[in-house]
């Protein structure tokens, strides 16, 4: 019975830890409130406690394109850029995960891209890939919960990376308008002086 009561006791912590966890600093709050809300408070400070938070000078590659890395990246202050093909393919801005999918495929997954921090400084959280991987094992929730908070992070920058794109497509068309504007207004000068 006494057995019983124990492994019952330690399970009823374990999920109140899971759900609640202790306080946040106004620093973690306003983490949790815009980006990670996909996960419990008690989940949030787990994963925060795995993690460490270093800053990047400009020009410090978080990955390479075709490697593995054995670090997750969150892009917590600055940007970076993103190269495919050794073309400039999108910024990463400030809330955003880097190596996530390659992660979230499997152990030894390479990297879709290289990325590299851009600007004076940036600060990142970092995890270590196997230590989150094995720390996920043992918690399904926290792990579908985890999954979760990546998709929500790729849709929210394909939106991104659309919405530039598209108005990219509107300048570009604005500047073509404006030149075929120019030119007929020559045209326009010089018939008039014949």
């Amino acid at each position: 019975g006494a057995f019983f009561i124990a492994v019952n006791a330690g399970a009823a912590c374990f999920l109140i830890a899971d759900q609640y966890g202790g306080s946040l600093t106004d620093e973690e709050e306003d983490l949790y409130n815009e980006h990670f809300t996909m996960l419990t408070r008690g989940q949030f400070q787990q994963l925060m406690s795995l993690s460490t938070t270093q800053t990047m000078v400009d020009g410090t590659k978080l990955t390479v394109e075709g490697e593995h890395c054995e670090k997750i990246f969150f892009m917590k202050r600055g940007h970076s850029k993103l190269y495919v093909r050794n073309s400039h393919f999108a910024i990463i801005d400030e809330g955003s995960f880097v190596n996530d999918v390659a992660f979230a495929r499997h152990d030894g997954a390479e990297a879709y891209g290289t990325v590299v921090t851009d600007g004076d400084t940036t600060d990142v959280i970092v995890w270590d890939w196997k230590a989150l991987r094995e720390y996920l094992k043992s918690r399904p929730d926290m792990d579908r919960n985890m999954r979760f908070c990546f998709t929500q992070h790729l849709v929210k920058g394909l939106m991104q990376q659309r919405e530039a794109a598209h108005l990219k497509h509107l300048q570009t068309e604005e500047e073509d308008w404006t030149l075929g504007g120019t030119a007929i207004v020559s045209v326009g000068a010089d018939d008039e002086e014949d």
